[in-house]
């Protein structure tokens, strides 16, 4: 018989892992959305390097500036 913590300990994993699981697919559809309205999605690899992700996939290193430009670099996919 489940204890009335072990209950409570039960219903809140199942909440977070559902909670993680809608949060995952909220941001895939929106990063789906503001791709296919033709914007750049922007973030960071795991050297910590900023990659810019066109519409059509292609990916670059950039360096963005305290005054909001960008310099773009190396292709990398």
């Amino acid at each position: 018989m489940l204890s009335l913590k072990s209950l409570h300990t039960t219903r809140i994993s199942k909440f977070g892992l559902l909670a993680e699981k809608l949060g995952r697919e909220g941001v895939h559809r929106a990063i789906a959305e503001h791709k296919s309205a033709g914007n750049p999605i922007y973030f960071t690899n795991q050297d910590g390097q900023i990659i810019k992700e066109l519409a059509d996939g292609r990916q670059f290193i950039v360096e963005i500036f305290l005054d909001g430009t960008e310099e773009v670099g190396k292709r990398i996919l």
